[in-house]
């Protein structure tokens, strides 16, 4: 029996004569290998197709492109709002004087009654507890978060008028909510910022859409950070002192961009692109809050062997574990490594440096802002230094001005502790920036030089992130 071919096509009569014992005996244990071989791998695709079919799926321009949210990345819930919010009108209304922030939101979520929003394209299973993409059974109430009153802070941070979206997402049953609610504040402004440095709104979008963690090494902050894949941007989880600070200074901060921008000045602040709130509702009926801020990666496309977090200040700002490219270096590093192998800069590209050190830190002293690092990356692949100025959300508050008495009584006298007033602060960095970056006159920096080192910072001037 073993040696006949083609038995299963034979006339029946003939497969009638068959032993059946000899039958079962051959050609059972393959048919039990290949059932067994498929009951091994069912386990894995209704997995698969469980995941997805729980996952938003929004599509993203005309090129198919689909953004969904995936668990333990906070950017992609974002990019799924942004996809929601980028064909929409985000004008607020004219209201009389002293009309609320949440009286825009209303006018705008007036939008939630539109079909479109609820598009089966957009839903993720048809099921009673689906996670689709709906925002028409969610009222404005209903999407206050329980633990945190997110309309009536932004009604004391934001001025009338700004339209700052909520959008919920993942509608089910067994929520009663949107599994994610996102805030957006200062729709507009954002996205009028992102129009003039990054490529389109559509790649702000794609990049967002994925992200991995990151270990950002050297701070003391120990905040939450992710990179997305394309490397371009940076999300950060900020504090809700460091949120609440920059809702008070947006109004400056896009001002002050803009004007950077039309009229040429020169700037190192590291852009920020989006400041969002993400509410995650979990199976369990507990919300976790996550303030998030999206800024540009100063060090994308860049071979940086070595970088520096700069405050201008040496009381204690060594770093002596620092044994690889990843590690961050601080102001003392940066003194000695000056002195012992030093990088020099053209005198042309050191006045560039220094004047836009000097317009940002004139305008961080205006907004009551202290406690920013001018991160420093060699690039030796290009032979250059990357430099732009990050962690700029903190304003000198009470508990600051605790932190400077304080550390005050713990430092030698002869110098300042890190923690100071925003203009003890400027005077402090700009000293050291014009003291610490060694330039050599122009003529010796020829590109043919293989010791000098040129300066590119993060000018307004740059087309992308």
């Amino acid at each position: 029996l073993e040696n006949r071919n083609g038995w299963f096509w034979a006339p029946l009569a003939e497969i009638i004569d068959l032993d059946m014992k000899d039958l079962q005996r051959v050609y059972l244990p393959k048919f039990e290998a290949l059932s067994s071989y498929t009951s091994n791998r069912l386990p894995t695709a209704y997995q698969l197709i469980t995941e997805e079919g729980q996952r938003l799926h929004i599509p993203l321009g005309s090129d198919g492109y689909i953004v969904s949210d995936y668990e333990g990345e906070l950017s992609s819930i974002i990019a799924c709002a942004l996809a929601l919010l980028k064909d929409l009108p985000l004008k607020a209304e004219a209201f009389d004087d002293g009309s609320s922030t949440t009286r825009t939101i209303e006018s705008f979520f007036s939008l939630d009654r539109v079909p479109t929003i609820t598009s089966s394209h957009w839903s993720s299973s048809s099921s009673s507890d689906s996670d689709s993409v709906s925002t028409s059974t969610i009222s404005l109430d209903e999407s206050c978060f329980s633990s945190f009153d997110g309309l009536n802070l932004l009604d004391s941070l934001v001025p009338p008028g700004t339209v700052n979206p909520i959008v919920p997402l993942g509608v089910s049953k067994s929520l009663e909510k949107g599994r994610h609610t996102i805030v957006c504040p200062y729709a507009n402004q954002f996205r009028e910022l992102r129009n003039r440095c990054c490529p389109s709104e559509l790649d702000y979008i794609a990049s967002l859409s994925r992200c991995r963690n990151w270990d950002a090494k050297g701070g003391k902050s120990k905040s939450f950070f992710a990179k997305t894949l394309d490397d371009r941007l940076i999300t950060k989880e900020i504090k809700k002192t460091e949120f609440e600070s920059f809702m008070k200074f947006a109004v400056e901060y896009f001002k002050y961009m803009k004007q950077s921008f039309e009229q040429g000045n020169q700037t190192c602040l590291a852009k920020v692109l989006g400041i969002y709130q993400v509410v995650v509702r979990h199976k369990n009926g507990k919300e976790t809050r996550h303030d998030l801020m999206v800024m540009e990666n100063l060090t994308f496309g860049r071979n940086i062997t070595r970088q520096y977090d700069l405050k201008g200040a040496l009381h204690a700002r060594f770093n002596s574990s620092a044994d690889g490219s990843g590690d961050v270096l601080l102001d003392q590093n940066f003194v000695n490594d000056m002195n012992s192998s030093p990088l020099y800069v053209s005198n042309k590209s050191k006045r560039i440096l220094q004047r836009a050190v000097w317009n940002d830190t004139t305008f961080l002293n205006s907004i009551n802002v202290m406690d920013y690092s001018l991160l420093v990356g060699v690039d030796t692949q290009r032979r250059e230094l990357v430099c732009g100025i990050i962690d700029f959300l903190r304003q000198y508050t009470w508990d600051k001005q605790l932190e400077t008495w304080v550390k005050s009584s713990l430092v030698p006298r002869h110098l300042l502790p890190t923690v100071i007033s925003p203009i003890e602060y400027k005077r402090r960095f700009r000293k050291f920036m014009s003291t610490h970056f060694l330039s050599v006159p122009d003529h010796w920096c020829l590109e043919k030089s293989s010791k000098e080192c040129q300066i590119c910072s993060a000018r307004a001037g740059d087309s992308s992130p």
